[in-house]
């Protein structure tokens, strides 16, 4: 399983990414494609303080653009004839206290994720990691799967973890990660130019990655959910409708 993975450069509080292609271009930027575990694992602090960010994203045809509002999914395979595939899903969970506050995350907000999170250890593809304030967490898929079934099976993971962690005050998950053009800092990085601690990811992998299977199981999940929302509705205003 391949993903993407782009150099940012930090300065002065904010980030710097490499221009993304835009439509008519002749050359677009290319990331670094890899495997996902591999760019996981792999240590990335030799890299004069840029970070790596991963982007779960797979192509064919050419290599592993980030698709942007300048240049769509659509918009690359029509210009470029690379078609854009989703790899995994790498849901963002922020330490909103942290955050506000501006500081590391204490370890009592890392425990507490984590406990939670300790079932899911359990799923074929699942991983964690902590970050400078928040956590990461998600599935690495068996093979890439067409925008529309990894939208949506990320859409559904998103909401399981959501669901999971609605009691820890702090656990916010992050709706913009569900952008395709939004990466996440891979774990053993510096972090805006402070290389991160051996022990401080605390990465956990499963062995094996989310099967195919699984894959369209949350599919078909945010389906029914979508469904179910839309059913809901419905019978409000039927409802609010009568006399």
């Amino acid at each position: 399983m391949y993903c993407g993975a782009l150099r940012i450069k930090y300065f002065k509080q904010r980030y710097s990414a490499p221009a993304a292609w835009r439509v008519g271009e002749p050359r677009p930027h290319n990331m670094l494609v890899l495997p996902f575990r591999e760019a996981l694992k792999r240590d990335w602090r030799n890299l004069n303080g840029d970070e790596v960010w991963i982007y779960p994203l797979a192509a064919q045809g050419g290599d592993v653009l980030r698709p942007t509002r300048h240049g769509t999914v659509d918009q690359i395979k029509n210009e470029l004839g690379v078609e854009i595939f989703i790899s995994g899903a790498i849901c963002d969970i922020d330490d909103k206290g942290a955050h506000e506050e501006k500081r590391s995350s204490h370890i009592s907000f890392f425990e507490s994720v984590e406990s939670t999170l300790e079932p899911l250890k359990n799923a074929q593809g699942y991983f964690q990691y902590r970050t400078l304030r928040g956590m990461r967490a998600g599935f690495i898929f068996e093979t890439p799967v067409s925008i529309e079934i990894g939208q949506a099976a990320q859409k559904e993971i998103h909401a399981k973890l959501t669901e999971m962690l609605e009691n820890i005050p702090d656990a916010d998950v992050d709706r913009a990660c569900l952008n395709l053009d939004r990466g996440q800092a891979a774990p053993f990085i510096c972090k805006r130019g402070q290389p991160v601690p051996d022990d401080h990811p605390q990465l956990y992998i499963h062995p094996e990655n989310l099967s195919n299977d699984h894959v369209n199981g949350f599919y078909e999940l945010w389906q029914n959910r979508l469904n179910q929302a839309a059913h809901s509705s419905s019978s409000v205003r039927s409802g609010q409708s009568k006399p």
